[in-house]
């Protein structure tokens, strides 16, 4: 009895169940659609969602629409999109029962933004603790604006930095790695009013601890042994070391050693050539470390018996240009000294030639002095000839002529004294 009961109560409370969701109640929704203008949207289409349902529906001349939507429950919230060409809008309305009166109005659409594209790149991809990374990128079309670059680290940590894109579009930030793992790194444009946004390439680097190392290589016959040590210490790590017999422009493996607990290493190896070998030795990347090789190859040189006989005889003449350039340079040290005694003497000369030169300048003006006593001289000479010609030849012809004279006068006084004698005589008579 008690489980006819309970099956007839469920069979009731099915039924009910039925008859809630096959009964369906009508809701109205009717309006016009405006075109910016205000003028009716003839023929727009239109799209009326609610409860869960929608229909579409197209407007007549007027812009009028009206679709009938069966929901299952009421009151609903009711939205209307409407578009034509390129022209869109919607309107919505809450608590709709019955029927509901929505109108649209269309709106042109924003104008349409010009596409924008980001590439960016960085100057390696695994880089040493607390190294720096160059992040390098460009916008096309080429314009400046503000880039944001976006770095996000191994914990987590995000760091946003904006630069600026020169007027080729070209722009770059560089920042330092302080945390070793994976690094992410992308840029991002924001846009504008005429250009859309857009994000770059997102790129990943690894960021790893640094080792150095430090090496040697010795010479035992045929046999050179390759030392060295690597910084930080660390045991078990495999150190590959390569040859090059072609000065490194080729470099062949030769074999590896494992570093000791204190980070050091050697290795022996037997040399079946002659002549310059370089070394290189070099670790290898792991998941923690970045490769690591010395800072410039290891050279050494294992020689023929020729070339040793050479190297004998070359050390022979060396000892000999020692002696050589030793005794040259006794003698470039006396000829400093010769040149010093020459100078000296040079400078006593010329001491002497300038005090000569005082005495040529004494005997210069008493040859000008001697020579004007000898124009003198000669003028005297001369006038002394004169007198001493006058001396010996008018003197004498003076004194002739005086006595020629004074003879002729001694006459005519005696004969005019003889003529008065004469006269006075005949007076007398």
């Amino acid at each position: 009895m008690k489980h006819t009961r309970l099956i007839a109560l469920l069979l009731l409370v099915s039924t009910i169940c039925l008859l809630r969701v096959h009964s369906q109640i009508p809701v109205t929704v009717y309006g016009h659609v405006y075109m910016p203008d205000g003028s009716p949207a003839a023929g727009a289409t239109v799209t009326v969602s609610g409860g869960g349902v929608s229909k579409t529906t197209k407007t007549d001349s007027q812009g009028y629409y009206e679709v009938t939507l069966s929901v299952s429950s009421v009151p609903i919230s009711v939205t209307v999109k409407a578009s034509k060409d390129h022209y869109t809008g919607s309107a919505s309305a809450h608590n709709v029962e019955g029927a509901v009166k929505i109108d649209v109005y269309l709106k042109a659409p924003p104008p349409t933004k010009k596409s924008t594209y980001l590439k960016i790149g960085v100057n390696g991809t695994v880089f040493p603790v607390n190294s720096t990374v160059k992040v390098y990128g460009n916008i096309s079309p080429a314009m400046s604006v503000n880039i944001e670059i976006v770095i996000k680290n191994p914990i987590g940590k995000t760091r946003r930095t904006t630069v600026k894109s020169n007027t080729l579009g070209l722009f770059s930030y560089t920042f330092k790695v302080d945390v070793p793992g994976k690094w992410s790194i992308y840029a991002y444009f924001k846009g504008s009013s005429k250009y859309s946004s857009s994000k770059s390439n997102t790129i990943t680097i690894y960021v790893k601890y640094s080792i150095s190392i430090n090496a040697w290589a010795k010479t035992s016959g045929r046999n050179i042994t390759v030392y060295g040590k690597i910084e930080p210490p660390s045991g078990g790590v495999t150190v590959m070391i390569y040859v090059s017999i072609d000065g490194g422009k080729t470099w062949l493996y030769l074999g590896n050693a494992t570093t000791r607990e204190d980070g050091s290493f050697e290795k022996q190896f037997e040399v079946r050539v002659y002549g310059n070998i370089l070394f290189k030795v070099v670790v290898p990347e792991t998941e923690t470390t970045v490769k690591a090789e010395v800072k410039s190859p290891l050279a050494t040189q294992l020689m023929s018996p020729r070339e040793k006989e050479l190297e004998r005889q070359v050390s022979r003449l060396l000892a000999e240009k020692e002696t050589l350039e030793e005794k040259l340079s006794n003698a470039t040290t006396r000829i400093e000294s010769l040149e010093s005694e020459l100078e000296s003497v040079k400078g006593e000369l010329s001491k002497v030639l300038s005090e000569n030169k005082d005495l040529k300048a004494e005997l210069s003006k008493v040859k000008t002095q001697l020579e004007d006593l000898s124009a003198k001289y000669s003028k005297l000479r001369e006038e002394s000839s004169k007198l001493r010609l006058l001396l010996y030849t008018a003197i004498p012809l003076s004194l002739i002529g005086g006595l020629v004279a004074g003879y002729f006068i001694g006459r005519k006084k005696a004969k005019k004294t003889g003529a008065e004698k004469k006269t006075s005589s005949t007076k007398s008579e």
